[in-house]
């Protein structure tokens, strides 16, 4: 393995970070959407590093940026050779913080810049993902979809607020949308691709751990709910006639709330994140309201169960309120796991570093259902993302690179 002052390399990436979020597509805060112009300065700023680290530099026609640290062994061929990738998402949600998905990229260069020496039989690909947030079209993982080949070509029609659709910022940004497919990587040949990012809770700082792996990525139950009462006057209703869906929403709320916390399981989520009562005016009982439901576990059948308790539960609420209960609609997101045999590799390595669950979404979603994917995180003192407050541990991040390094080599060269 090359000399590294994993010290000197882990601050540039963080000092890295917090230039890019200086590069936002508004004058206070950063905020950087797909396609945007902050996003092609950001590309510009990477390239230049990516090139100072050793790597060539291209944009597939999603907008992701990709770095190569070619491979350099004897026999290994340019369109043969395997590949390990390294990398997160560029864009950002509003005013938000400087090290979400970004650092995973910085530290990525970091990693072939330690690497550039070292006699290596595969490709070494760092990238920026173009999208990941969901922000502009209100479609998540557009950079990675396209990497796995799963882009749907109806996104193309989806319009941003200003009325935009992607084909034409696509375009825009010099992208051809009708060759989209050809950013599918080559699933054969892909060793492993490392995410890392910063974990966005603290259970690595209170273990005092610098990184983790995270073994699955949870599932998602995700509903929309309208409940039906009646509307009256605030002042001459009497309290017993009353259809009240704010009442009945209250204990949609507390459903939620008991369940999953009822259950006694550190890996259940569930959430009222929406409520909005109809007609919202002060003196008139409301008669309607309309809810979400966001519940979230990495085992499916435990997160269904939470769901049907949350449902029966609020209905029996709703039931003493005269007030009816749909579901208007449910979309649910499977559990995601990552690969066994990285992660029986990683665990091997590095013994120390925990076995997590991503309550969260991430690129690595899509990914490994194509590709063998590692999420990693790194420890995040502050607990808090997509927030300005965000910040790593820095005195973790050499041990984290370290880790990197030693993972991308060594999957890659078996």
């Amino acid at each position: 393995m090359p000399a590294l002052n994993p010290q000197d390399a882990a601050a540039r990436a963080v000092a890295r970070c917090r230039t890019l979020a200086a590069i936002s597509d508004t004058d206070t805060g950063t905020s950087r959407a797909y396609l945007s112009p902050a996003t092609a300065r950001a590309h510009a700023q990477l390239r230049e590093w990516m090139r100072a680290a050793g790597l060539t530099t291209r944009r597939d026609h999603a907008g992701n940026l990709i770095g190569r640290l070619a491979a350099n062994a004897p026999g290994a061929g340019y369109t043969t050779a395997p590949i390990v990738g390294v990398g997160s998402h560029l864009d950002t949600v509003p005013d938000a913080g400087a090290f979400d998905g970004v650092l995973g990229v910085t530290l990525g260069i970091e990693a072939a810049a330690a690497l550039g020496d070292t006699l290596r039989p595969y490709h070494l690909d760092v990238v920026g993902f173009a999208e990941e947030e969901g922000v502009r079209f209100g479609v998540p993982y557009l950079g990675s979809s396209a990497v796995t080949g799963s882009f749907d070509p109806a996104w193309l029609d989806l319009v941003d607020a200003a009325g935009t659709t992607a084909r034409e910022a696509l375009l825009a940004f010099e992208c051809l949308p009708d060759r989209i497919d050809r950013a599918a990587w080559p699933a054969e040949r892909v060793r492993a691709f490392i995410e890392p990012h910063i974990e966005q809770g603290t259970r690595l700082h209170d273990a005092d751990r610098p990184f983790g792996f995270v073994a699955a990525i949870a599932g998602q139950s995700r509903l929309t709910l309208h409940l039906t009462g009646a509307a009256a006057h605030a002042g001459t209703r009497a309290m017993a006639g009353r259809r009240d869906a704010a009442v009945a929403a209250a204990h949609l709320v507390l459903a939620a709330r008991d369940t999953a916390r009822d259950a006694d399981d550190p890996d259940l989520r569930a959430t009222v994140g929406s409520l909005r009562l109809s007609p919202d005016v002060r003196n008139v009982v409301p008669g309607g309201a309309a809810a979400t439901l966001d519940v979230r576990h990495p085992d499916d059948a435990t997160r269904q169960r939470c769901v049907d308790t949350v449902l029966e539960r609020a209905r029996a609420g709703c039931d003493a309120e005269r007030v009816r209960l749909d579901v208007h609609r449910h979309d649910a997101q499977p559990a995601v796991p990552m690969s066994a045999a990285l992660l029986s590799r990683a665990a091997d390595a590095f013994p120390d570093a925990p076995a997590l669950v991503s309550q969260a979404g991430h690129d690595a979603a899509v990914l490994a259902p194509v590709m063998p994917t590692l999420l990693m995180f790194l420890r995040d003192p502050t607990g808090v993302s997509h927030n300005p407050a965000e910040a790593p541990h820095e005195a973790s991040l050499p041990h984290a690179l370290d880790a990197i390094i030693r993972t991308v080599h060594a999957t890659g060269s078996a």
